[in-house]
């Protein structure tokens, strides 16, 4: 038996009649979403084999009330991307070894129809009992195969106390998700909220003006979100949003630019920024002030522990820059991709390049995977993209490496402005931040700016947009 669900199910219990959960117009009473859940959980229960449920549906209670019944029901659960093609969604299936799947039918959105499959449930998932809830989210999907980042219940209960510092959530609360359940973010704070006996505001995509509005009437809302989201909602607000309690940021860093021109729209929200990762949950955490160090992300949690691992094995200063590598009770227990499960290791990196720094604050300052070189220099494109969105009318900014013959690579900057900044007031307002060498070549500029799932800016489609001349060089 799931502790989260069982939980959830004895809040709702008695909650009875209390608006629980809030959906565009709808507003739904904790009986009625437990009666929901308990529906879903007994037809699940009904299927001889069941270990292993993949949910196909877009973010909704209904979706919901599907996955905390399937956490009850199965040994694990997985949440997919409708967005994916329908062969990377059949692949992927059968790469978990799913029993059942839950999907949606094409004439009756709202409701959801099984699949059965003829799954066999991994039998490795790293240190979890054999009696341990499962959930497995996916980190990727538009290209090549997704991969599965398995958690265990045990995992998130301790992310739930983790954040609890920051994060306050009481049963007066109203937790706001931004979020697709696609990426882990969004049905983790879903479920986060209900853990803590408080109410939950869905979205069925995310929409800043629709959200802006409706956000207006939630009172002590706690909001979860990623910067691109929180920017949006900040330039959409026709006025200052005085009833927002709380904005808990992760995903990405938060310039300080952003942190102004959300700060004038939410005067009354404590911000806090999170460092975490779908493999890792939360790493660090702060409390966002008025003056900052643009590469800080906080200090480590408590048990958490985070080292800098060097190119140079013999350098062991910590200030120094080198790969990020985190040991975690928090963190997920393995990938599964293409049909393998892989157990995670003691000490796990995704890719994060920093330092710590003599305060104890891990600062970072880019990924492994996206520095490129520049006649011989390495090229950190974060720190670009950092300086660009200091300057007045650029809402959001892209660096990426083209390939030159003379110089290795060439800097490209793609911006998303307003129509008063040319490539020369760009190239003045650089030079006053970073070095000369690191200033772009080109600038293009893109005014529908491409997203993942979770609400990050999708590089892969700028890059083919840059490639494929989609897009207007500023002169």
């Amino acid at each position: 038996m799931s502790q989260i669900a069982a939980k959830i199910k004895r809040n709702l219990a008695n909650r009875k009649d209390e608006s629980i959960v809030f959906y565009e117009q709808q507003t739904i009473s904790a009986r009625v979403f437990l009666k929901q859940i308990n529906e879903f959980e007994r037809e699940l229960r009904s299927f001889k084999n069941n270990r292993c449920i993949a949910i196909n549906l877009e973010t909704s209670p209904t979706a919901l009330a599907c996955f905390i019944a399937s956490l009850s029901v199965a040994k694990n659960t997985a949440y997919l991307d409708k967005s994916w093609p329908l062969t990377s969604l059949n692949s992927t299936i059968e790469s978990i070894g799913a029993d059942l799947s839950i999907s949606e039918k094409e004439t009756e959105l709202v409701e959801p129809y099984i699949s059965v499959h003829n799954g066999q449930t991994p039998s490795r998932f790293g240190n979890c009992s054999q009696t341990d809830t499962m959930f497995t989210c996916f980190t990727s999907g538009t290209t090549g195969a997704p991969k599965g980042c398995v958690r265990s219940e045990e995992s998130w209960i301790a992310s739930f106390e983790a954040d609890q510092d920051f994060a306050k959530i009481s049963p007066e609360s109203e937790i706001v998700v931004l979020g697709s359940f696609s990426h882990s973010l969004g049905i983790y704070a879903a479920v986060r909220g209900l853990y803590a006996n408080a109410k939950v505001r869905l979205f069925r995509k995310f929409d800043a003006n629709k959200i802006a509005k409706q956000i207006r009437a939630a009172s002590n809302a706690i909001i979860f979100g990623v910067p691109t989201q929180f920017v949006a909602l900040a330039r959409t607000a026709p006025k200052p949003n005085e009833s927002t309690w709380r904005m808990l940021s992760t995903g990405a860093k938060l310039p300080q630019s952003h942190i102004t021109t959300i700060r004038q729209k939410f005067p009354n929200a404590d911000i806090v920024e999170f460092y975490g990762t779908s493999e890792l949950s939360y790493v660090s955490a702060r409390n966002v002030g008025a003056l900052e160090v643009p590469t800080s992300v906080g200090t480590p949690l408590a048990g958490i522990e985070v080292v800098i691992q060097h190119s140079d094995k013999s350098n062991e200063d910590a200030t120094a820059v080198g790969l990020v590598k985190v040991r975690s009770p928090l963190a997920f227990n393995g990938y599964i991709v293409d049909h393998k499960f892989t157990p995670a290791e003691e000490w796990i990196s995704v890719g994060d390049i920093g330092f710590l720094g003599e305060e104890g604050a891990l600062h970072l300052i880019g990924r492994i995977d996206r520095m490129f070189q520049l006649s011989g220099r390495n090229i950190v494109p974060e720190a670009i993209e950092a300086a660009l969105l200091s300057i007045a009318g650029v809402t959001h900014a892209a660096v990426i490496g083209l390939p030159d013959p003379t110089r290795e690579n060439r800097i490209v900057a793609i911006v998303e402005a307003d129509g008063t900044l040319s490539r020369k007031s760009l190239v003045k307002k650089l030079k006053k931040d970073i070095a000369s060498y690191t200033i772009p070549h080109r600038f293009y500029v893109c005014d529908e700016w491409p997203k993942t799932a979770s609400g990050k800016t999708d590089f892969r489609r700028l890059n083919e947009k840059v490639l494929s001349s989609a897009l207007d060089e500023l002169p």
